[in-house]
């Protein structure tokens, strides 16, 4: 017994001792750490520690690390019984003991919160950490929501220095004497960022559906803008506003043959394209792209569509939404105005620079989000974009549903309409208060009839331009009607004259060849003049006459 007290006695004496040596060379420790440098990233809102030969990362908590959670005791802990206590590997385990709860005070005495100002590099960060999708922000929200709904058409000059205005009147005017449509041009500009030379595009943004339906069609377009001709330099990405899916069609559905019944039943489908995942594998969807807003209303309206002798569910096509990526740091989320790094960033290489300006770019790509070398960084193709745009689009969809639903549920409650005050006491006489209402009522009595006497007005005065209109209408058909008779009267005269000279200079002339003949014939073959034959003869010829002359005959 006392043997065994003793070398327990001995044992705590080492295991404190060794406590407190573990200790300092933690402490001393956690100092060489301190003095390392700390970095702060802008764009994902993280701060790195970084030295050279010490890496300074927390490891993560396991069953050796983590105290105790319940009051349950260890039975090592209370095992007196009759002053003998069983030592098992006390030594070992007392060791193991001291090394992590020391630890664990050293880790929870960590703080990371100190910003160093100091150059780095995004080849550094990319050693240091993850990447990190940031928060969707207020900024991003309202840059997604404010945008215009339409890529624009860009239309490039070789010469010729021709006003954004000037241009615009003449498309619009074309549209509607050629195409009889009225195209609304929501904004038109001018840039020469992707041109050579004297060359300049100009940037047409439209406001509807049925105007870039329109503009769409290349055929449609004049052949020169202000006497000078253009180019396409690349046509728009097709809106959401003229798409729709088609869901639940089979992977194993041919794609040419469904398209080809589609165009056949559709004449206005513009495309048809089956979505892939985000591994780039076929789903059962398929984007259908139409040029006619009506259909597209008509095709949702039904929800189904009918091909190839099946029945397949029609819904809205939702595109993402755009993001918001800074052009000074590169970083997403906010504006310039707003960034709050000092150094511009290249999009292409990803360097940090004073001037972008002077930076020559290495030409190499590198993006500073994902850390791979295979697209600038305010490319979409990034995976860290790509996850911030599905965050935006989720977010800017339940807050529509969210403001849907708070417009058709209302809740009333009284605490949210405080009673109004009690009213003071008036020293008019009741006469006077009362004579006061009267005519108060007697005046909004009168403003009421006034404005239904205007009402009427304004309604009987539509229905009488709509009268004019119609009047209008009625005149000019008859004015029509008019001349289309006085024409058809000249031609009946015209045929008329004609007809009575041909009977006047060749009818009536051979007439009278012929009776003579007859009667020279019949006088040559009986040597009788037959003067009854030449009174007959005489007669007809009488009536002839007078009917070219306009007389009533017998």
């Amino acid at each position: 017994m006392t043997n065994n007290k003793q070398y327990q006695n001995n044992g705590t004496r080492n295991n404190e001792s060794y406590r407190q040596n573990e200790c300092t060379n933690s402490t001393n420790s956690m100092n060489l750490n301190n003095q390392s440098t700390e970095y702060y990233d802008h764009h994902t809102d993280t701060r790195y520690i970084h030295h050279s030969n010490i890496h300074n990362r927390i490891p993560p908590p396991d069953p050796h690390t983590l105290r105790s959670a319940t009051p349950r005791r260890a039975r090592n802990e209370y095992d007196d019984d009759d002053e003998f206590t069983v030592i098992k590997s006390k030594r070992r385990r007392n060791q193991n003991n001291i090394k992590n709860n020391c630890h664990y005070d050293l880790v929870q005495d960590v703080q990371p919160n100190v910003v160093v100002n100091s150059p780095t590099t995004t080849h550094q960060l990319q050693q240091m950490s993850q990447p990190i999708v940031p928060t969707v922000s207020t900024e991003a929200t309202r840059y997604a929501q404010t945008r215009f709904p339409f890529s624009p058409f860009i239309i490039r000059f070789n010469s010729g220095n021709i006003k954004e205005s000037h241009a615009a009147e003449q498309i619009i005017k074309h549209f509607y004497d050629n195409v009889k449509i009225d195209v609304n041009i929501a904004n038109i500009r001018k840039s020469i960022a992707k041109c050579q030379g004297d060359d300049y595009d100009l940037l047409i943004y439209v406001k509807d559906v049925d105007s870039f339906s329109a503009l769409f069609g290349k055929q449609n377009w004049p052949q020169q803008i202000g006497g000078q001709t253009f180019t396409f330099t690349s046509m728009p990405s097709f809106p959401p506003q003229l798409s729709v899916i088609m869901k639940n069609v089979d992977l194993r559905v041919d794609l040419n043959e469904l398209s080809e019944e589609l165009n056949s039943l559709y004449p206005e489908i513009h495309n048809i394209i089956r979505l892939k995942n985000k591994y780039q594998n076929d789903i059962k969807m398929i984007k259908i792209e139409i040029l006619s807003s009506s259909k597209r209303d008509a095709l949702l309206k039904d929800g189904k569509i009918r091909v190839l002798g099946m029945t397949f569910d029609i819904e809205e096509y939702l595109y993402p939404a755009t993001v918001l990526i800074c052009s000074k740091c590169q970083g997403i989320g906010h504006f310039r105005r707003q960034c709050k790094q000092q150094n511009d960033t290249c999009k292409t290489c990803g360097t940090n620079c004073t001037d972008i300006r002077q930076h020559r770019c290495t030409s190499i790509m590198h993006c500073i989000h994902c850390m791979k070398n295979d697209h600038p960084s305010n490319s979409l193709k990034c995976p860290i974009v790509k996850e911030y745009r599905s965050l935006l689009t989720k977010k800017l969809l339940s807050t529509s549903t969210m403001n849907i639903t708070n417009k058709n549920n209302y809740s009333y409650e009284p605490a949210g309409f405080p009673a109004l005050p009690q009213p003071q006491s008036s020293t008019a006489p009741i006469s006077i208060n009362n004579a006061t209402s009267n005519k108060i009522d007697e005046l909004i009595f009168s403003v009421a009839k006034m404005n239904d006497t205007l009402d009427r007005i304004e309604k009987k005065q539509k229905e009488f331009e709509l009268f004019i209109v119609e009047s209008k209408k009625n005149d000019d058909y008859l004015f029509a009607k008019v001349d289309e008779l006085m024409m058809n009267n000249r031609e009946v005269k015209d045929r008329s004259d004609s007809n009575e000279k041909l009977i006047k200079k060749l009818i009536l002339p051979s007439l009278d060849l012929l009776s003579q003949f007859l009667q020279h014939i019949n006088l040559k073959a009986t040597g009788i003049d037959d003067a009854d034959f030449k009174y007959k003869i005489q007669t007809v010829r009488a009536q002839l006459d007078n009917a070219s002359k306009g007389k009533i005959f017998s």
